[in-house]
């Protein structure tokens, strides 16, 4: 961190391995740092860069050469300097009352979770499993540096994350002390589920198809936390066969690898 990195793509040109490869690179990306994709001429490949030019808004293209089959992206403002403001402000609190919260000890996943936000723009995230309440804001913080508003709607039956009360986002999120319950919404409202609750096989199936019973439309899109767990990842298997979703190249489904694996399902 701190020094300026030159990052170049040439892995897997088939099926979502270009998409994979650069969201796996994604959090350690810094404001001045270079992004070169290879095999251009691969449709796979196609889709990657078209996914960094229309999804992150902080990316610049230096350079095509179709000879050498190459198009080279630079790093401008990248607005996940804020998150290391949040992360300081967070560190404030995590002793607060004697109480050192757990929110997540790798600062890798909150760069992703952030340009997960920044790339759907949802109108609503609803989130299940809160801990110290880092994710809602970085959700949250996602939205006001882009220009897309974003509210959060976040359940978790025991913790109630102190952090909530003297942030200026405090506004923007909804706590509630209870068990994840999907609700039918306007199917106008674009909407991000992030799972992040009970991570047993069966909880964590509960909450998955607890959002399949909102209104989906297209664009919405479920995002679930440790997906390197057994039993999450038992559910995710299921979930996503009862769903239609059993191609392992489909590019609508995708995990990042990070401290803790997540799993994205587009819809």
């Amino acid at each position: 961190k701190g020094h300026k990195k030159l990052i170049f793509i040439r892995g897997e040109s088939t099926g979502g391995g270009p998409t994979r490869d650069f969201q796996t690179f994604l959090p350690l990306l810094e404001t001045g740092d270079t992004v070169v994709f290879h095999n251009l001429q691969h449709a796979p490949v196609q889709r990657a860069v078209g996914r960094v030019e229309s999804a992150y808004p902080w990316w610049t293209q230096l350079r095509v050469d179709t000879d050498n089959k190459l198009v080279i992206f630079g790093v401008k403002e990248h607005p996940a300097k804020d998150l290391n403001g949040l992360m300081k402000m967070l560190d404030l609190f995590k002793d607060k009352d004697g109480v050192k919260h757990g929110y997540w000890s790798g600062t890798a996943e909150y760069p992703i979770l952030f340009a997960l936000a920044c790339k759907h723009k949802p109108d609503l995230v609803i989130e299940t499993g809160t801990c110290a309440g880092v994710s809602a804001l970085t959700f949250v913080l996602a939205g006001s540096l882009t220009g897309f508003p974003i509210e959060v709607e976040t359940y978790d039956p025991k913790n109630v994350p102190k952090v909530y009360e003297q942030h200026e986002f405090k506004d923007q999120i909804t706590y509630h002390q209870s068990e994840f319950i999907g609700k039918k919404r306007d199917s106008n409202i674009k909407k991000m589920f992030f799972i992040d609750g009970d991570h047993s096989k069966a909880g964590c199936l509960k909450d998955l198809n607890e959002a399949t019973k909102t209104i989906l439309r297209e664009g919405d899109v479920i995002i679930i936390h440790d997906a390197q767990r057994n039993e999450v990842a038992d559910a995710i298997r299921k979930f996503c066969h009862e769903q239609g979703i059993v191609d392992p190249e489909d590019e609508k489904a995708y995990v990042i690898p990070s401290n803790n694996f997540i799993y994205v399902i587009e819809f």
